[in-house]
């Protein structure tokens, strides 16, 4: 038997949601029950994803590499009338609990934010981050755009300065503000790429 340094966390029945209505295989509209997230976390099709996902990930955390540590399968969204198990590998994680709780955190924040802001603008400024991203949606970086070409072009201009030196920072400072002198050359040169910034 093959011996792994990480240990599985047993899942916790607080913090999540029970899920909607569901059908599972071979059961009749009539037998049809709502199952709570203690009942998915016990059934055999999730205690097999999970299984999948920890081998999958080699028992280390996907986030900071750990393997001696307890490790847990973290879903990165849920969507209405899905059962714990129906989601794809990609919406899986394999998190160590410092991990899963920092994670958790930053989510809960993230939520309180959005809800004191107009949602809107804070949708284009993260399609506008992730607008080179090739792992999101097309559409939904369109929308983004569309949504409010100001607050897209506003992330689009995070994104480029995103994990630059102080000194860099000022020079993509100093070419969005080139951009606003009509006779200036990167204003020429940026109107290519009016599409990112919205129309022009």
């Amino acid at each position: 038997m093959i011996s792994h340094a990480a240990r599985v966390a047993p899942e916790k029945v607080v913090f999540r949601p029970s899920l909607p209505l569901c059908v599972l295989p071979g059961m009749t509209e009539m037998q049809v029950t709502k199952m709570t997230f203690a009942e998915q976390i016990k059934h055999p099709n999730w205690q097999r994803k999970r299984l999948s996902v920890l081998e999958d990930a080699n028992w280390e955390c996907e986030n900071c590499g750990a393997t001696d540590v307890t490790l847990n399968v973290h879903h990165k969204q849920y969507v209405k009338g899905r059962m714990y198990w129906e989601y794809e590998r990609h919406e899986l994680e394999c998190l160590c609990e410092d991990c899963h709780k920092a994670h958790h955190d930053a989510q809960d924040g993230l939520k309180q934010l959005l809800a004191e802001v107009d949602i809107n603008a804070s949708f284009a400024l993260i399609a506008g981050f992730h607008h080179h991203s090739d792992w999101v949606d097309r559409k939904n970086i369109e929308r983004g755009r569309d949504c409010d070409a100001l607050a897209y072009a506003a992330g689009f201009i995070a994104w480029m300065a995103h994990g630059l030196e102080i000194d860099e920072m000022h020079k993509v400072g100093e070419f969005i503000a080139s951009m606003c002198r009509e006779t200036s050359e990167t204003t020429l040169v940026f109107r290519g790429a009016s599409r990112v910034f919205g129309k022009a």
